[in-house]
């Protein structure tokens, strides 16, 4: 689930990573900071999908390490996306890739 989004460096309107996280009986925890997959393209319609979505805090549940968290859009966790990973059983995701927004999925079906 999208917890937040990071600008391209040297912008304040261009989607350059995701803030992702995966919900548990604590709440919303922290997995990482997906860029690789987003491309002008997919950064321009996830911006359009999570504009209206802003908040002004963070929705995770644990906290966000400094370096993900400084400049990042924080935005209601309702949008599902579909992550490639290289390893699972890590508290942060290895490598991820964006693959896409489900839209099949609701965060309530996680």
């Amino acid at each position: 689930m999208v917890g937040g989004w990071r600008p391209q460096v040297g912008t304040s309107d261009r989607l350059a990573a995701l803030l992702v996280g995966e919900p548990t009986a604590d709440g919303l925890a922290y997995r990482g900071r997906v860029g690789s997959g987003v491309g002008p393209k997919q950064s321009r319609a996830l911006t359009e999908l999570l504009a209206p979505l802003t908040r002004p805090a963070s929705p995770f549940a644990d906290d966000v390490p400094r370096v993900d968290a400084d400049g990042t859009v924080w935005v209601e966790p309702v949008v599902v996306v579909d992550v490639d990973t290289h390893g699972v059983g890590y508290e942060r995701l290895r490598q991820p890739s964006y693959q896409g927004v489900r839209t099949d999925l609701t965060p309530e079906d996680l």
